[in-house]
């Protein structure tokens, strides 16, 4: 009997423990352990962050290094294609190049500036109008007995819009000289000059020996007179461009679309 209540005395204490344990885990230890794995994830999260911002750092300070390489090369920029057309200096530019190369540019002149669109895009003809004419199998006759494909495509190359501020200026020059320094004044033009010169067409023409007249130094027979065309751009400043729209506005009507002569300047 008494065996029986020791027994019953140690299950009751073992049970007891159990509780006391259960609850201490429930009240005390859970909460503690769920917050301990809740700021070891945000301590994972914030190193993470942190690594990522010093990867961004990195390359801030790395493009920062980059800077007057960057610099450079928009002044360099800006110099081939500036912000006015500066037509002025770019003939003062030719005579320069023509002296050193031996060549005579007997001509120079600036044509009217035209604005920059991209290229057009042909239209691809529509679904129904294939359908119609392989339906028909032959062109529809109109009234005057000519015929026309029933379902002939009417669209051509589609009209870009112009570049806003892009603007492309005619350039004819004329050189005179010894093949040698003409083509010799070409290259240094295209090559080596600040201003962006695209050539479009050149035309060449044999000279025989003649006594200088009309402005036009003496030749030697085999001397090569040269006609260059081609184009010089201007890129007017978007921030300028902003400004002269709301001076046009206030002053007055501002240019038709498309008209250049906003962007252009002989400056």
């Amino acid at each position: 009997m008494e065996n029986v209540k020791k027994s019953t005395w140690v299950a009751g204490t073992v049970l007891l423990a159990v509780a006391i344990l259960a609850l201490s885990w429930f009240v005390l230890i859970s909460p503690v352990v769920a917050k301990t794995a809740r700021a070891a994830e945000d301590t994972q999260i914030a190193e993470d962050r942190n690594s990522t911002l010093a990867a961004q750092l990195a390359r801030l300070e790395q493009q920062f290094a980059e800077l007057g390489s960057y610099e450079e090369q928009l002044a360099l920029i800006e110099r081939e294609i500036p912000a006015t057309g500066r037509t002025s200096d770019f003939l003062r530019t030719v005579d320069s190049i023509a002296a050193a190369s031996g060549a005579a540019v007997v001509d120079a002149s600036v044509g009217v500036p035209e604005a920059v669109a991209p290229a057009a895009v042909e239209a691809a003809p529509s679904s129904g109008d294939a359908t119609e004419e392989g339906a028909s199998g032959e062109g529809a006759t109109d009234a005057d007995g000519s015929e026309e494909g029933a379902g002939a495509s009417t669209s051509g190359p589609s009209a870009a819009a112009p570049i806003p501020g892009f603007v492309a200026v005619p350039v004819t020059i004329t050189a005179l000289g010894n093949p040698v320094d003409v083509l010799s004044f070409l290259g240094t033009l295209q090559e080596d000059s600040d201003r962006l010169f695209l050539v479009t067409s050149l035309d060449g023409t044999g000279q025989d020996e003649a006594e200088a007249s009309g402005g036009r130094p003496a030749t030697a027979k085999g001397d090569l007179e040269l006609l260059i065309s081609g184009y010089v751009y201007v890129l007017q400043d978007p921030t300028a461009a902003a400004g002269d729209a709301t001076e046009q506005g206030e002053s007055g009507a501002p240019p038709a679309a498309g008209d250049p002569s906003g962007a252009f300047s002989n400056a």
